[in-house]
């Protein structure tokens, strides 16, 4: 911007109106993965952990069928866990919602001791795959995780972590077990 000196005022005060600037998105990525290592230094740590200890645990589940919640489940417990497993459940307080639909309600039972079944460090069979099962290498095949926000003294990350899927084609066989 240009301005002649002879427009100026007598009291050499330029008065400049203010103008808006819309910019555009800019996303940064990280060289480093610094996100994964953080999650792989959380699974050494783990495995250093062979005492037992009690921990606060939170469970909830709500269940929708044709677009309508059918059932809602949250419960506290004290947890034992033993290393990086989790071996028991204590019920502490806890509540539920059911709403019938087609005359009928519907209550998932037992899932709490599916909870026990998971292993953080370990594969299960019963158990979804989760990032602190994996090395590193294997973490950044099977899982894209991207860091949400940090607290404000950098203490705590909030991450989000989703699984990599992948699509399998599976070929129908014939009468005679040859594929078509």
């Amino acid at each position: 911007m240009a301005l002649q000196v002879s427009k100026q005022k007598p009291d050499n005060v330029l008065y400049m109106e203010r103008t808006q600037v819309q910019l555009k998105e800019v996303v940064v990525h990280a060289k480093e993965d610094f996100i994964y290592d953080l999650i792989y230094s959380c699974r050494k740590k783990l495995f250093q952990y062979n005492t037992r200890r009690v921990a606060k645990v939170y469970y909830g589940i709500e269940t929708q069928t044709r677009d309508q919640p059918v059932e809602l489940l949250e419960c506290y417990y004290n947890g034992i866990i033993d290393g990086s497993c989790l071996t028991e459940l204590k019920f502490r307080n806890g509540r539920i919602g059911l709403a019938s639909l087609d005359n009928r309600y519907f209550l998932t039972r037992n899932t709490s001791k599916a909870m026990i079944m998971i292993s953080l460090t370990g594969e299960g069979e019963h158990s979804p795959l989760i990032p602190l099962q994996l090395s590193k290498r294997l973490m950044k095949k099977k899982f894209t995780v991207s860091l949400e926000y940090t607290d404000d003294k950098m203490n705590n990350y909030y991450l989000s972590i989703l699984e990599i899927n992948i699509w399998l084609l599976i070929k129908k066989t014939n009468s005679k077990g040859q594929i078509d």
